[in-house]
């Protein structure tokens, strides 16, 4: 059977992250608290993924991480961690080591999870993201469909919104994304590609979509790849 081990500081955060996984996920948890512990676990269970829960992701945590790997770990590592003190991992295609910024909302935490042990990967997370509700409109760049929705997950590097009616988009199209903030009586436009979408969202229960902001040079050369 495969199983993951939970790796981190609070106790308390530590119960409270088990609870979520075996509740919703076909997996046993076993929890470590310290590195002499982690080691143990790693050399006496077949471990499938290692959840690694820490305040500040240091070269220290890395160094510890490829440690395990030495120990015959092989499996994917998601960090836990409100920043990354060091992220020269980023870029290698062997490291295994994906990222999910604190805090995270629990269904998050839980659906990262399963993709690891299932898919092995996951699209990595580069930026935090922060909760929202603002009204937005998508239009498309090929066939111009406007797109009435409402974003309600923000970051530096993309969106997730849901729409309000059934739409044509689909994985891939260029979009232009304009949101008004109506507190501050502005109008924000940023250039976007739809990553991945889902029928049925978790806020509305509408059809949802990710985006990833993309620079206008990329829209124009994608565009003309597409003519």
């Amino acid at each position: 059977m495969q199983k993951i081990l939970l790796h981190c500081n609070s106790v308390t955060e530590a119960e409270a992250m088990r609870a979520a996984l075996e509740t919703k996920l076909p997996y046993p948890v076993h929890l470590s608290f310290d590195e002499r512990t982690a080691r143990s676990i790693v050399e006496n269970k077949a471990v499938h993924l290692l959840a690694y829960e820490t305040k500040n992701f240091r070269k220290s945590d890395y160094d510890f991480t490829q440690d395990l790997r030495k120990l015959g770990f092989s499996s994917p590592a998601l960090i836990l961690a409100e920043e990354l003190k060091f992220d020269q991992f980023y870029g290698k295609d062997d490291h295994k080591l994906f990222f999910l910024p604190k805090p995270f909302d629990p269904k998050a935490f839980v659906g990262v999870t399963r993709k690891l042990m299932v898919s092995r990967t996951i699209t990595q997370q580069r930026h935090k993201r922060f909760p929202t509700q603002q009204t937005a409109t998508m239009e498309t760049f090929l066939s111009g469909e406007v797109l009435p929705s409402q974003i309600y997950n923000l970051s530096m590097g993309g969106a997730y919104c849901e729409f309000f009616g059934k739409t044509g988009v689909s994985v891939g199209d260029l979009v232009k994304l304009k949101v008004q903030l109506e507190d501050l009586g502005t109008q924000y436009v940023m250039n976007a590609k739809i990553v991945w979408i889902t029928r049925s969202g978790s806020c509305t229960g509408g059809q949802g979509a990710g985006m990833r902001f993309v620079k206008y040079d990329d829209i124009y050369r994608q565009l003309m790849e597409k003519v």
